[in-house]
């Protein structure tokens, strides 16, 4: 529970800072929609729930959007820059990765536990249209978006908003000081375990597909450096897993940190040697931006993304694992 003590601070809300959020105006100075179809959403669409939200609850009713910002603040340290309309602050470490001493344990998801906890506490449940967004190209949001994909949150109501809280600042849309409240009442209820999608990669299943690829592709999303072994990090060893593809995760964003059109992406992957119709395995050093590249896949239409959750972090740092630089 150490781990979800600076959300139920949060409890602590003034309600002056409460009724500091007045209903936002709106503000469509662009056209940045899309479909809610796709696990991306733009800037007007958001608003535009925002605005029904705003109106349900001036009725004594609400809708079942939840706006999460993954940007590692928390309520007793806000956002400097301010929060989207009726966000919630995620009030963890973005990297929603175990505790623990072992590295057999840090390199691993949150276990489904302390999920079902955070779900509560942000009020979410499987009726609830999640929209995810941080202040870092995206980067939180997408390993969010898989965390909650990956125990069971319906994929089709997980979306992350593309720009992120700079998109949204930079058109000069609404931001308010402080939160939404969490939920503290029911967390030590959360005992539940959630449901867990095959989509996390072992270790020993990684040493197999290096001997036997069959059609798995395993794409590496880190610099250029870190894949020839040129920054090691912290790393025993630098390098990369044998017949990885190497894709920077950046490779995927526009100037403005935009995930480029759906036709784009499919002919950067392309041009990387991803073939979208076959199952494609990313990792990075801990997680994060393998999730970032997972998101990017689906969105070009790749049905079958998985990650390597120990990433590099546990990779290099084992002495039985083969790498090539």
């Amino acid at each position: 529970m150490e781990m979800f003590a600076s959300l139920a601070r949060s409890a602590w809300l003034s309600s002056a800072q409460r009724l500091s959020r007045l209903p936002v105006h709106t503000r469509m100075p662009f056209s940045t929609g899309a479909s809610p179809q796709t696990a991306l959403i733009g800037t007007e669409w958001l608003q535009n729930k925002i605005n029904e939200k705003a109106e349900a609850r001036k009725s004594g009713s609400d809708t079942n959007l939840r706006i999460v910002c993954c940007a590692g603040t928390n309520a007793e340290r806000p956002h400097p820059r301010g929060y989207i309309p009726f966000a919630s602050d995620l009030g963890v470490h973005p990297k929603l990765k175990s505790s623990g001493d072992k590295p057999s344990t840090t390199n691993q998801i949150i276990p489904a536990r302390l999920v079902a906890n955070l779900r509560l506490m942000l009020k979410i449940d499987n009726n609830s249209h999640v929209i995810l967004y941080d202040d870092n190209n995206s980067l939180s949001a997408a390993r969010t978006w898989f965390v909650l994909k990956h125990y069971g949150h319906p994929a089709g109501s997980i979306q992350v908003l593309n720009g992120g809280l700079e998109r949204w600042i930079a058109e000069d849309r609404d931001v308010v000081p402080v939160p939404e409240p969490v939920n503290t009442s029911s967390v030590k209820d959360a005992e539940m375990v959630l449901p867990e999608v095959p989509d996390i990669v072992s270790i020993d299943r990684m040493k197999e597909l290096v001997i036997k690829p069959d059609d798995h592709q395993i794409v590496d999303a880190r610099s250029r450096n870190e894949y020839t072994g040129v920054e090691k990090h912290a790393n025993k060893r630098g390098g990369h897993v044998p017949g990885a593809i190497h894709l920077d995760w950046r490779t995927i964003l526009d100037s403005n940190g935009m995930f480029r059109p759906k036709e784009e992406l499919r002919q950067i992957f392309e041009t990387h040697g991803i073939d979208l119709n076959k199952p494609a395995i990313t990792y990075c050093q801990v997680g994060m931006r393998a999730a970032h590249l997972a998101f990017a896949l689906q969105l070009a239409g790749c049905k079958d993304v998985s990650l390597y959750e120990g990433s590099m972090n546990e990779w290099l740092n084992r002495d039985e694992t083969s790498i090539s630089t």
